[in-house]
């Protein structure tokens, strides 16, 4: 009888051990992973706090064709070049519009007839056909989760879906910086100037197919990577060049820049190769899958474009944005992706500590960079990506489509993890450390307090 109380106690000393393990592996996990979690943290409340600031109003940047055509999805899944924008999208612009006002017919609710679309912008057609559905189909599917647990309007919800391309952008960027050993602290700061820079507040709290660029960029990054190290194939970035471009054309330049850094390789690694340690891609390999690459993103738009044209109903509305091709034009271009759009002078002295850190960073790091690796390769492939690849494709759509439009800084987003891991890698004493950590800090806590840019 006597046995029973002493094996209670035996399982209970037992089990104390056990469960003190089990709390000190959970804090050693937290202790680890530390700087993805407040990320990831610092990318919800961001994103709430500032979509739920947004008027019903449309963003002046496209939100309403960008609306109609997540509205399309389930019952048509892609728009057509010339098509009619649908009801919903002429309801919520004739009530609520965008930063002009409300335009087209007059309000008559949610319940009221809206059938004259050419009072309305573009004569009420959509210019949303350039893109393929895929961000549309995955704003549209991730919406509907957001729907059945807030029970929010599918504007708000499709809003609100920006959270998670944000979230992974700064995941991706961590990732490589933690491939490329750079600091943890600073890993965090980097990630932090992303979530509170001004472009995030507009490309993470709208409709925009601006969002998946940037987490498309450094996922090709942190492939390129992998692949010079020789930890992964080189063939994986063959599909996530393709699509990248498949969701929005402009991050082409994501694809440019790392076939650049693979250029940079093959050509270091030919004079190199006897020295090199490890066992690296030959030249030939790294060759071979950068050709690929390009072929593969550029078909796919290729591809894209005959289908565009293939399934057409009318010709594309005139948006008036169309410029006649010119060398003047051309030289314009050569430093957009060395700006940043800022709604005012507050938003612009924010962001100037970036653009003074992101140049000083990639000039910083060829001059740093004791020999012909992967950090030099970077910093000379960020310097011509930023400089020339806006006039080229000024050039390109000329040819391709007959007529251009003013490339403008914002498509730069997919490059622009370039930029933080050129000032990432250079910030390796206390005082560039605590800089980096607290301007993102500093980021983020304007971008809560202030809430949208307007």
């Amino acid at each position: 009888m006597s046995s029973r109380p002493e094996l209670t106690t035996v399982q209970a000393t037992r089990a104390a051990p056990s469960a003190a393990s089990r709390v000190r592996k959970v804090l050693r996990w937290a202790r680890r992973a530390w700087v993805p979690l407040a990320l990831v943290a610092a990318s919800l409340a961001m994103s709430i706090s500032v979509t739920v600031q947004h008027s019903e109003q449309f963003s002046p940047l496209d939100e309403w064709v960008y609306y109609d055509y997540v509205v399309k999805i389930p019952t048509q899944f892609v728009v057509r070049q010339g098509e009619d924008i649908s009801e919903p999208a002429l309801q919520a612009m004739a009530c609520n519009g965008d930063s002009f006002g409300p335009r087209g017919e007059p309000c008559t609710g949610k319940d009221g007839v809206y059938d004259e679309p050419e009072l309305y912008p573009q004569e009420g057609r959509t210019s949303a056909d350039i893109y393929t559905p895929l961000y549309f189909a995955a704003t549209w599917l991730m919406a509907q989760v957001v729907q059945f647990f807030t029970g929010l309007d599918l504007l708000v919800a499709a809003r609100l879906t920006g959270f998670v391309w944000l979230a992974s952008g700064v995941l991706a960027l961590y990732a490589v910086a933690r491939e490329l050993r750079i600091r943890k602290s600073v890993a965090f700061g980097l990630g932090m100037i992303v979530i509170g820079s001004v472009t995030s507040r507009y490309a993470y709290t709208y409709i925009t197919t601006d969002a998946p660029s940037f987490v498309m960029g450094a996922a090709l990054l942190l492939m390129t990577l992998r692949f010079l190290k020789s930890k992964s194939s080189g063939w994986w970035l063959v599909p996530l060049a393709a699509l990248a471009v498949l969701f929005k054309v402009t991050n082409i330049f994501a694809v440019g820049l790392v076939a650049l850094i693979l250029l940079i390789h093959a050509i270091v690694r030919l004079r190199e190769r006897p020295r090199l340690p490890g066992n690296p891609p030959s030249p030939g390999m790294i060759l071979t899958v950068t050709s690929v690459m390009i072929l593969a993103s550029v078909g796919s738009e290729v591809v894209w474009l005959a289908i565009r044209s293939a399934i057409r109903v009318a010709p594309q509305p005139d948006q008036g944005l169309g410029v006649p091709l010119s060398k003047t034009g051309i030289a314009q271009q050569l430093a957009t992706f060395l700006q940043f759009e800022t709604p005012s002078a507050l938003d612009s002295a924010l962001m100037l500590p970036f653009g003074l850190l992101a140049i000083g960073g990639v000039v910083g790091l060829f001059l740093a960079s004791e020999r012909w690796g992967f950090e030099r390769s970077l910093s000379i492939a960020t310097a011509v990506a930023a400089i020339v690849f806006a006039p080229i494709l000024l050039v390109a759509m000329n040819v391709v489509l007959g007529s251009s439009f003013p490339v403008i800084s914002r498509y730069n987003a997919s490059i622009l993890p370039a930029f933080l891991l050129a000032i990432g890698l250079l910030a390796r004493n206390r005082t560039s450390m605590t800089i980096v950590s607290l301007y993102g800090v500093g980021l983020v806590t304007v971008a809560l307090v202030r809430g949208p840019t307007g």
